[in-house]
């Protein structure tokens, strides 16, 4: 299993334990790449789980942006709850950074976004304005992660800092 992947699993167990100690019934997709849902939620309600470090620097962006690949909008727009979870950014001074490791949940239909490129037009990424979204409440904070969960992250993080 690559880091990736590795980092996508535990983000989905830092939202599935979550939804458990709050008595949810909680389902983990079987396929990895299901194309519809990470989790489910009492057996209705589809959830989407993103895992990264939030992006600092991009011109885009007042205050970073949460990102994803462009081909996995569709999911993200489709599913009836979507969350981000993001660890300490790996960079100097990145456990002062305002949205350091924090769980966020954005409105899958209705969060603003923008298309950007990563270094060198490696890979189409989307990425959601977090100070925008915050204002236009279609992105909220759920609460920040323990040290136990930013650490276990940060252990496999994968990043283009």
């Amino acid at each position: 299993m690559q880091n990736i992947e590795i980092v996508g699993n535990i983000g989905e167990k830092i939202i599935a334990n979550e939804f458990t100690k709050r008595k949810y019934s909680v389902e983990i997709a079987l396929d990895p790449y299901d194309s519809t849902k990470d989790l489910l939620i009492d057996g209705k309600q589809r959830v989407e789980v993103k895992t990264g470090s939030p992006f600092v620097h991009n011109k885009l962006f007042k205050e970073g942006n949460l990102a994803f690949r462009k081909n996995q909008l569709r999911k993200c727009r489709s599913v009836d709850m979507l969350f981000f979870v993001a660890p300490t950014p790996p960079i100097k001074g990145g456990n002062n950074y305002k949205w350091a490791a924090h769980i966020f949940q954005v409105d899958p239909r209705n969060f603003t976004y923008r298309e950007y490129s990563t270094k060198k037009g490696a890979k189409d990424m989307i990425g959601i304005g977090i100070y925008e979204n915050l204002e236009a409440g279609t992105l909220r904070i759920i609460r920040k992660l323990t040290d136990e969960e930013d650490s276990q992250l940060q252990k496999y993080l994968v990043t283009n800092y």
